[in-house]
């Protein structure tokens, strides 16, 4: 990673470090990999395919209409707050520090439309919180640190929202599995080469048979041959790869403060409360701000 530091490697000194302002920058307009949210009580299974990319985000906005975007006062983009669109402006201005991961939903769901997603390539975001209160980001730290090496590459965790002012990807985890070998939890770094030649192929002894199991409960409902899903079309749609966050996150690819919406317009993305849009209408955003991180 460039600008956007990757993994869990003296997080909490970064944390530290940045320049205490409350944030604002850029959005993330034209990225339709889906974010994932969570309504409270829900309960979702994710295999993590990679280490945390952290940056510094803010959002505005309620329910469907969310806007994200990264601090460019906080990374270090830009010298001074006044050169960030979003630190200068009141309904802007909060933010947080976050670990951005690149997942696969283990848990079916029914959207408002009646179809059902499983086993998709999503966005999750992890808030950090603060040393008072600790979120999301925090308790995934130590979890890797306990049974991974400090890795969440390999692990398959079982994530829950407890309620309305909980972080909206789950604020209590439980590893189910886990799928790295040796030479991953023992790295310090994970490449992309790494991950490639020796996480995926776990991942796919453990994913391909369920998949397949997923797709012939899909096909029987598909009365023409030409359009029933096979294994190489969904991981088409659905690569195993990592997200590249460094492309994804980097001010310059993407507009200031575009709407996200549900993260996933190629798949339902307007018509579900629950289809991936963080924030959700909650008031989270509120509760683990900058001002609370002890510098």
């Amino acid at each position: 990673m460039g600008m956007f530091s990757k993994g869990f490697s003296g997080i909490d000194e970064e944390v530290k470090n940045s320049p205490n302002a409350s944030g604002g920058g850029s959005g993330y307009g034209g990225n339709d990999i889906r974010r994932v949210w969570m309504p409270p009580g829900a309960e979702r299974t994710f295999l993590f395919l990679d280490d945390p990319a952290k940056t510094w985000e803010h959002n505005w906005g309620r329910g469907r209409d969310q806007s994200y975007s990264t601090c460019l006062f906080r990374q270090r983009i830009v010298r001074a707050k006044e050169g960030c669109p979003d630190c200068v402006d009141e309904n802007h201005k909060k933010c947080y520090f976050g670990g951005f991961f690149t997942v696969i939903l283990m848990t079916p769901y029914t959207s408002q439309k009646g179809i059902t997603y499983c086993f998709g390539r999503e966005i999750f975001v992890a808030k950090w919180g603060s040393k008072e209160k600790p979120a999301s980001l925090q308790r995934l730290r130590d979890y890797a640190a306990k049974v991974n090496g400090g890795h969440t590459a390999g692990l398959v965790i079982d994530c829950k929202r407890l309620g309305d002012m909980s972080d909206v990807c789950g604020d209590q985890f439980a590893v189910i599995e886990k799928l790295a070998p040796d030479v991953i939890r023992n790295a310090d770094v994970l490449t992309p080469k790494l991950i490639e030649e020796h996480l995926i192929p776990e991942v796919r002894k453990y994913l391909d048979p369920k998949i397949k199991e997923y797709l012939q409960a899909v096909n029987r409902n598909i009365s023409d041959p030409e359009k029933k899903r096979t294994l190489d079309v969904h991981y088409r749609w659905n690569p195993l790869s990592p997200i590249d966050f460094e492309e994804y996150l980097d001010p310059k690819n993407n507009p200031r403060g575009a709407s996200v919406g549900s993260g996933g317009g190629k798949r339902d993305s307007s018509s579900d409360d629950d289809s991936g849009s963080d924030g959700g209408g909650s008031d989270f955003q509120s509760e683990f701000t900058d001002d609370e991180i002890p510098f």
